[in-house]
C-alpha cells in the first residue's frame, strides 16, 4: 500500500496491534501531538513525554483573575491562518474540526496605525479603497497589483516548497512550473522592501504589507519578496478565530490523540536519548529511568535536541528567528477604536527592526507592535465590558538586560496603548520576555519562532524530518521542513509520520 494511502487511511488503533511497534514522541507540542496521533491510527503504541504539565507547547493560554472576573490570554500562536490545513489535520485524525471546535473568520484581518495613519487590512481588497487613499493617493489600485502578485508566490510555492518534502524539486517540471508562476509576480527574491517600495512611497503602506516577515523571522529589508505569500494567504483563505483561543485547537487534538490510544506523560523531562551506533534505543527521563521503543520522534525544538538530547550538531552557526516581549493586561475597559488583531508600526520603520534578530535583548526606542484583543470577538476572553489585552514586542535574543528590557517594553506598550483605554483601568497584568521562551521550551537564544527562514533555512533547506546520524530518529516541528507557524507544523506532522511509514510500515 502506498505510504499515502496510509496517511490518509489511519485504519487500525494501537488496542487492536497489541504486537505493534512503539514509538515514542519527545515533546507534546502541536507537531509531537499530531505526529503521535497519525501514528497511533497506523498501528503504532505511542507515548508523549512533556517536560511541561500542559500540553499544546507554544500553543499556550494564561488566565489572570481580578475581582470583576477571568481575563485570558493566547501566549503563543493567535491567528488561525489556512484554514484548510487545519481541516485536513483533523480529516487525517477522523474527526470534522467543526465538530469540536466553533471557528470565525474575522474581518477585519488586522487594524494597523502608524501616526495619524489608520488603515483596515481586508480579505476583500475593493472595501480597502478608501482607507488606501486615506493614506497614499492612488494605493487602491497599487494594493491591488500587489495582492495579486503576492497571491502568484502563494499559488506558485506552497504546493511545490510547503507541502511537498523533496530534495530533487530543482530539477522536476514541479520547480519550472513555479518558476512560470512566481515571474507573473516579480523578483521573488530581492528584499520585500525594496519590491513594495516601488509600488508606495508611504512607511504605513510598506509596513502593512511587510510586517508578517516578523513571523518567519525575518526584517523586511532582509526578506526575499516571496513572502508577500503571507500576506496574499491571508487574504485568500481568511484570518480566523477558534472560540475559547487557540488553546481550544490543541485540546482537541490532543482529545483526539487519547482516543487512539495515545499516552501522555507530562511534566516528565526526557534527559537525553541513548544510542548505540547509527541506532536510538531509549530515552533516559529526569528521574534516570529508561523507556526504550522502535521509533523516536522529536518534537522538541530541533537545534537544542539535536545537541542536548542527542549529542550532536548538524549545522554550523544557524540563524535565529527574534526574540519577543509578551505584555498582557487586564484592562476594564471595552477599548473601543481597537480590533481584534491590531498592528502598531514605528514612525521610523528602518530603525525599528534594528537589532532584533541579534543576541543582546535589544529594543527600538521606537518600536513595532501587535496588539491581540480576542474579547473583541470571544465575549468569554474577558469580564462583560472589559478587554484582554496581549502585546507582542520583537526584540533581539538572549543574552542581555532582562529587567531593562521589560521595563521598556511595557512602558512603549501602556503608552501607545493610552489613547484607547486609561492607564488606571488596568486590573492586572503578567509578562514574558525571551528567558521564559527558552527555560518553557528549550529554545535556543529564546528565540520565540525558532530558526529563522533565510535563504539557507528555507523549505527544503531546513533541517529535515529524518535524522542525518540516527535511522530511526525522526524530528518534527517549527525548525524543521517545512517551518514554523501551526499550519506548517501540521504540514511537518505529516511528513514526518509518511517517512516514519517508508521506514516501518
Amino acid at each position: 500500500m502506498a505510504v499515502l494511502g496510509l496517511v490518509g487511511s489511519f485504519g487500525c488503533s494501537v488496542n487492536d496491534t497489541p504486537s505493534a511497534k512503539k514509538a515514542i514522541v519527545v515533546g507534546g507540542g502541536i507537531g509531537g501531538i499530531c505526529t503521535a496521533a497519525r501514528l497511533a491510527r497506523s498501528g503504532f503504541s505511542v507515548s508523549v513525554y512533556e517536560k511541561n504539565n500542559a500540553l499544546g507547547g507554544r500553543m499556550s493560554e494564561l488566565k489572570l483573575e481580578t475581582d470583576a472576573g477571568e481575563y485570558r490570554f493566547d501566549t503563543g500562536p493567535s491567528l488561525l491562518l489556512l484554514p484548510e490545513v487545519y481541516r485536513q489535520t483533523f480529516r487525517d485524525l477522523g474527526v470534522d474540526i467543526d465538530d469540536v471546535v466553533e471557528l470565525t473568520r474575522l474581518d477585519p484581518n488586522y487594524k494597523v496605525f502608524r501616526g495619524q495613519d489608520r488603515l483596515c487590512i481586508r480579505s476583500d481588497v475593493s472595501k480597502m479603497r478608501e482607507d488606501l487613499e486615506a493614506v497614499e493617493k492612488g494605493s487602491f489600485e497599487e494594493w491591488r497589483k500587489y495582492s495579486s502578485s503576492a497571491l502568484a508566490f502563494f499559488r506558485g510555492g506552497f504546493h511545490s516548497f510547503i507541502e511537498k518534502d523533496d530534495m530533487d524539486i530543482l530539477t522536476k517540471s514541479d520547480y519550472r512550473q513555479w518558476i512560470q508562476m512566481v515571474l507573473k509576480g516579480g523578483n521573488p527574491l530581492e528584499s520585500h522592501v525594496a519590491y513594495l517600495s516601488r509600488r508606495f512611497t508611504s512607511q504605513t503602506l510598506i509596513g502593512a504589507a511587510s510586517f508578517q516577515d516578523l513571523y518567519v523571522g525575518l526584517s523586511p529589508f532582509k526578506a526575499p519578496a516571496v513572502f508577500s505569500l503571507l500576506g496574499a494567504l491571508e487574504a485568500e483563505q481568511g484570518v480566523w478565530y477558534p472560540k475559547g483561543g487557540m488553546r481550544a485547537i490543541a485540546r482537541a487534538l490532543v482529545n483526539v490523540a487519547k482516543e487512539n490510544g495515545v499516552q501522555f506523560h507530562t511534566s516528565t523531562s526526557v534527559r537525553r536519548i541513548g544510542t548505540e551506533s547509527t541506532t536510538a534505543k531509549y530515552v533516559e527521563l529526569e528521574d534516570g529511568s529508561r523507556e526504550t521503543a522502535d521509533v523516536f520522534v522529536v518534537n522538541a525544538d530541533q537545534t537544542y535536541a539535536a545537541r542536548e538530547l542527542l549529542g550532536y550538531t548538524d549545522r554550523q552557526d544557524p540563524a535565529f528567528s527574534s526574540g519577543v516581549v509578551n505584555v498582557m493586561l487586564a484592562v476594564e475597559d471595552p477599548c473601543e477604536g481597537l480590533e481584534h488583531h491590531n498592528i502598531f508600526l514605528a514612525d521610523d520603520f528602518r530603525k525599528s527592526w534594528d537589532g532584533i534578530f541579534e543576541p543582546g535583548l535589544h529594543l527600538p526606542n521606537d518600536f513595532n507592535m501587535y496588539v491581540h484583543v480576542p474579547s473583541k470577538t470571544d465575549p468569554a476572553a474577558a469580564p462583560q465590558g472589559c478587554s484582554s489585552v496581549m502585546c507582542l514586542i520583537p526584540c533581539g535574543t538572549l543574552p542581555g538586560n532582562r529587567e531593562e528590557l521589560l521595563t521598556k517594553a511595557k512602558a512603549g506598550a501602556i503608552e501607545t496603548l493610552s489613547k484607547f483605554f486609561p492607564q488606571e483601568t488596568i486590573r492586572a497584568q503578567a509578562f514574558y520576555e525571551p528567558n521564559h521562551w527558552k527555560l518553557t521550551y528549550n529554545l535556543d537564544r529564546g528565540a520565540a519562532f525558532g530558526l529563522a527562514h533565510n535563504i539557507q533555512q528555507l523549505a527544503i533547506f531546513r533541517p529535515s524530518q529524518r535524522s542525518s546520524t540516527f535511522t530511526n530518529v525522526y524530528f518534527v516541528g517549527a525548525s524543521t521542513r517545512p517551518g514554523n507557524g501551526v499550519p506548517l507544523v501540521m504540514i511537518s506532522s505529516r511528513l514526518c509520520t509518511e517517512k516514519v511509514l517508508q521506514d516501518f510500515a
